[in-house]
């Protein structure tokens, strides 16, 4: 969550359950000033290309064999900033709801995707925690 009182974000459904029917896994929502913050960060391929290294830096580092196979492998960007992002599985990850219509209005939903266990969830956290702390240097001052 954001310690600054100007956005924020909120983890919904995280369990550290072993596998079931329904997997384990959980929801990100943000708020509308997090989606204005992050829509009006430019996205250049540099930094784009840099956030894919970090992103697969934290899935190495919990615990899979990786290597890069394309540009947008492990997150994908759009108008609001970091719109998909993925780890190793069965197209394994999770994505902005399309279904809000307005999001900088009403807030945003990440909701997962085919996550199955408590090592995927983890990953998908860390490159969650990167994206804010990304967010969060672009919306801080310059000193």
């Amino acid at each position: 969550m954001q310690a600054k009182d100007r956005y924020f974000w909120m983890v919904a459904g995280w369990s550290n359950r072993s596998a079931t029917v329904n997997g384990t896994s959980f929801s990100i929502w943000v708020s509308p000033e997090f989606v204005k913050v992050a829509k009006s960060i430019e996205m250049t391929p540099d930094i784009k290309a840099n956030f894919q290294r970090n992103a697969q830096s934290i899935i190495q580092d919990a615990g899979w064999e990786v290597r890069a196979m394309g540009p947008e492998q492990w997150a994908q960007f759009g108008e609001y900033g970091l719109m998909h992002f993925a780890v190793p599985g069965s197209a394994t990850g999770l994505d902005w709801d399309m279904q809000n219509d307005r999001p900088e209005e009403d807030g945003a939903m990440f909701v997962p995707h085919n996550v199955d266990s408590f090592m995927q969830q983890s990953a998908l956290m860390g490159i969650w925690l990167h994206w804010t702390q990304f967010v969060d240097r672009h919306d801080s001052p310059l000193p």
